[in-house]
């Protein structure tokens, strides 16, 4: 009798041990799933929604210094105004002008949707519904539902690395023309001053 409740002892032990190895890989299952989800949250909205604002941030300091170069050249051109001196502005603001529409243009071309856009599901609806009432499968709609949403992560991962280097390019040119810009403002001040 003894053996017998030892055996029974065992085996429920055995169950509650299996029982609570389940409920330990599903709550993991679950964590991973809501890690993945949040992951994919963070790359397709967040990040994305981040990089367009300072996209049209570096728009908006294009336009600006497209404004005021224009401003100055409007100014230099006046024909009251131009003598030959004004030559090395003239070369200066066509070159940060040039400069300043290229960042323009790559910003708003930056703003635009390329590339795959994934959304993590690697099916219907109907196909999970089905895939779920089959136990076989249970297995493969958690490892189907992770590699989908892996697979968006890294497309969107991808998009993110490009428009920031792209970003990163927009930075410079914007530097590059108003330090140019500026160079050319200072000239034409410092010409005007001791043409008086």
């Amino acid at each position: 009798m003894s053996i017998s409740t030892e055996k029974n002892s065992q085996e429920s032990n055995d169950f509650k041990n299996n029982d609570k190895m389940q409920s330990n890989i599903e709550n993991n299952i679950k964590i991973i799933l809501e890690t993945a989800r949040i992951e994919y949250k963070s790359v397709s909205y967040d990040a994305w929604s981040t990089q367009n604002s300072n996209i049209r941030n570096s728009i908006w300091v294009s336009f600006l210094i497209i404004s005021a170069e224009t401003a100055l050249m409007f100014n230099v051109f006046s024909f009251d105004n131009f003598i030959t001196i004004y030559k090395c502005v003239m070369v200066d603001l066509f070159i940060s002008l040039i400069i300043s529409f290229l960042s323009f243009i790559l910003a708003i071309d930056s703003m635009r949707s390329r590339g795959k856009s994934m959304r993590p599901i690697f099916g219907t609806y109907p196909e999970f519904i089905k895939k779920s009432k089959i136990d076989i499968h249970s297995d493969e709609i958690i490892k189907d539902t992770i590699d989908a949403f892996e697979n968006c992560i890294q497309a969107e991962l991808e998009r993110i690395d490009f428009l920031g280097k792209r970003m990163n390019l927009l930075s410079k040119l914007n530097v590059i023309s108003s330090s140019i810009g500026g160079l050319a403002f200072l000239s034409y001040f410092l010409i005007k001053i001791s043409l008086l």
